[in-house]
């Protein structure tokens, strides 16, 4: 029932789902659940990347990797442009690890 129901509350637009999501997603052990979440995340419409930035900052290594999972997954072009106003993207190096140099040089026209 919980991997059904994941892509349905992934398509809400009550950020109040997705602070749910990324808190299940820190805390679930069950790895299938935690890889639907992942993809779920990863395909919404809504604009996750204050949680992202949020959550990169998060003290457990696992749920690091996790939300960096969700990263990779990302069309990272949709969130260009809001990468390119930012005088400082939050955790930048990460953003870097994640999609590489070459890719984020030229997202950000550096």
């Amino acid at each position: 029932v919980q991997i059904r129901i994941i892509p349905y509350l992934a398509i809400s637009p009550d950020s109040k789902i997705y602070a749910f999501l990324f808190q299940l997603l820190k805390n679930i052990q069950d790895q299938n659940l935690a890889e639907m979440i992942i993809v779920a995340l990863a395909s919404t419409q809504y604009y996750i990347l204050p949680f992202i930035f949020l959550h990169l900052n998060d003290e457990d290594p696992n749920f690091v990797e996790r939300v960096k999972k969700v990263m990779k997954r990302l069309p990272i072009k949709k969130y260009a442009p809001y990468l390119r106003i930012m005088p400082k993207i939050p955790q930048e190096k990460i953003f870097y690890e994640v999609y590489g140099k070459d890719v984020m040089d030229k997202l950000l026209k550096r």
